[in-house]
């Protein structure tokens, strides 16, 4: 690390195998999908999910220190994992992931993908002396809402009144996603949907946000319908699964 560099983890898994092993090693390029996933395949079940550092860099000008822990696995496997219900294992790999990512200095940890989602956002996670364990959902809605701005912008336009629908929208990103487009003054809202499956709870939800004392012209929508996505001129899609939520029908 360079000198007064704040040192950071991140716990990750990998998302798209076949792509990041091209990344990581050139002579895979040539190497057939097949192949790749049959390879990946071998290789995480020799790790047995242990996780190790997959690499080490100052970012910023040496400002961060950055450090990368990865568990063998692929979101596949992680959400069969949060579907069957079979987290003790993983629950204690990610636990050994946040412990390594301490052990080389870091005091921030961060957690990447399913890692937050199958620790209960790391409250099932001890966090090592010193450190602080974050979900990663702060910087994943801020990051996905600037891009989804100025993408919304650069196509509509900030004049006409649009309507923008959430997909996930009682999840922790969800959440903060929709508290964001409602105090938005930029972007001409004039309706917002929240899908989800409980329509209770997006009611609440949607009371909940008109109450912070913005005074705002806009028609929020609580929907447990995918179809009403048609209405809209912008979606994001904030959910826990890799299944398409989407399609053109």
């Amino acid at each position: 690390p360079a000198i007064n560099a704040t040192q950071v983890g991140f716990v990750a898994h990998f998302a798209y195998p076949i792509e990041e092993m091209r990344m990581l090693f050139k002579s895979l390029i040539k190497a057939s999908d097949t192949g790749l996933l049959l390879l990946f395949s071998k290789w995480a079940g020799l790790m047995e999910m242990e996780p190790f550092i997959l690499n080490a860099k100052n970012l910023y000008n040496g400002k961060i220190h950055l450090t990368t822990v990865v568990l063998p696995l692929d979101s596949a496997s992680m959400e069969k994992l949060h579907r069957t219900a079979s987290r003790k294992k993983i629950v204690n790999n990610i636990q050994k992931g946040v412990d390594l990512a301490a052990m080389v200095g870091s005091k921030y940890i961060s957690l990447g993908g399913y890692n937050s989602i199958l620790s209960g956002n790391g409250k099932t996670l001890l966090a090592p002396e010193g450190t602080k364990v974050l979900t990663g959902n702060t910087l994943t809605s801020v990051i996905g809402y600037a891009n989804f701005k100025r993408n919304i912008l650069s196509f509509l336009g900030k004049d006409a009144p649009i309507t923008i629908g959430i997909v996930g929208a009682m999840g922790n990103i969800g959440k903060i996603l929709a508290m964001r487009l409602f105090r938005d003054n930029e972007l001409n809202i004039s309706q917002l949907l929240l899908v989800g499956k409980n329509l209770k709870r997006l009611q609440n939800m949607a009371k909940q946000i008109k109450s912070n004392n913005i005074d705002k012209n806009m028609n929020i929508i609580p929907s447990i319908d995918l179809h009403d996505l048609k209405k809209c001129d912008g979606i994001l899609v904030a959910v826990n699964t890799n299944d398409p939520i989407i399609n053109e029908n």
